[in-house]
């Protein structure tokens, strides 16, 4: 209980002084016998409060952070969680249209407050760019810098009626069904609260992963080669490639072709006996 609502309570049972026998000592009993009054209800009102308990879902448990990837921001664990905790109950932060025909994206950002707006420019990078509106011209550019943040960012409703940017479950990054760790829904009625249960315990620091169920991804899984997209394998078997090749020999010496250029002799020099087949394939 906090302090300010101790003293009040406090006061408001010294208001009602009760009878004395003595009337010379009223006031003097009165004051005494309220605050041990008050003391015997405080004591009991401590008994019945559930302790303090830190909260157990959104900002409570998970933070935002670098990857140290190509994914930039992720979300992350603060404690280690169980399996079936539910980490995330948030409400929407901006909503709006986003059907192929019509698109109200605009709209409803120039509906925000300023305050909102700039909210939303310091929760999302992609947004800090954009223009807020008002006396700061809304250009083509800015409107469809924001629809592709709608796109990229958004969860829908049930009935797909409206999609929804969350603070938390936004930053969220993806991953197939077999490596996700988390799994999603949102609520059919006002206000489309989005709720994140885990499906697998996370350490302490683990980041947490969802799968979209998006058609249409410009990115595979975050964590397995089957989910990548075909440039993301062709560029993860080169950079795998590159590794493998053998580190160049400090013995291995320049040599000259018939056109008289040099060139970097592939042979080792005869007194080096160490130097076999072997040693290419296991290098």
């Amino acid at each position: 209980m906090a302090m300010d609502e101790e003293r009040h309570l406090r006061i408001r049972i010294a208001a009602r002084p009760p009878e004395s026998r003595y009337s010379w000592s009223s006031g003097k009993k009165a004051f005494v016998n309220a605050w041990t009054q008050a003391d015997i209800f405080l004591s009991e009102v401590r008994a019945k409060a559930k302790p303090t308990t830190r909260p157990d879902r959104n900002f409570g448990v998970l933070y935002i952070h670098e990857t140290e990837t190509k994914r930039k921001l992720g979300v992350f664990a603060g404690f280690s969680l169980p399996k079936g905790h539910r980490i995330i109950c948030e409400r929407p932060a901006f909503s709006c249209i986003q059907w192929k025909g019509k698109k109200t994206a605009k709209e409803e950002w120039l509906k925000l407050s300023l305050q909102q707006r700039l909210e939303m420019r310091v929760w999302f990078r992609k947004l800090r760019t954009l223009a807020l509106g008002g006396t700061d011209t809304f250009t083509k550019s800015d409107k469809k810098q924001l629809e592709a943040f709608v796109s990229d960012y958004a969860f829908w409703d049930p009935q797909r009626a409206k999609a929804h940017i969350y603070r938390l479950t936004s930053h969220i990054n993806h991953a197939c069904r077999s490596c996700a760790n988390a799994e999603l829904w949102v609520d059919s009625e006002d206000p489309n609260k989005i709720n994140v249960k885990l499906v697998r315990d996370v350490e302490k620091d683990g980041e947490i992963f969802i799968f979209y169920n998006k058609k249409k991804l410009p990115f595979g899984c975050a964590l397995c080669p089957e989910g990548r997209t075909l440039c993301g394998r062709i560029r993860a078997f080169i950079d795998d490639f590159g590794a493998r090749r053998p580190a160049p020999r400090a013995d291995e010496g320049d040599s000259t072709s018939d056109d008289g250029s040099k060139t970097a002799s592939r042979k080792p020099s005869l007194p080096d006996s160490s130097y076999s087949e072997k040693t290419l394939v296991d290098s």
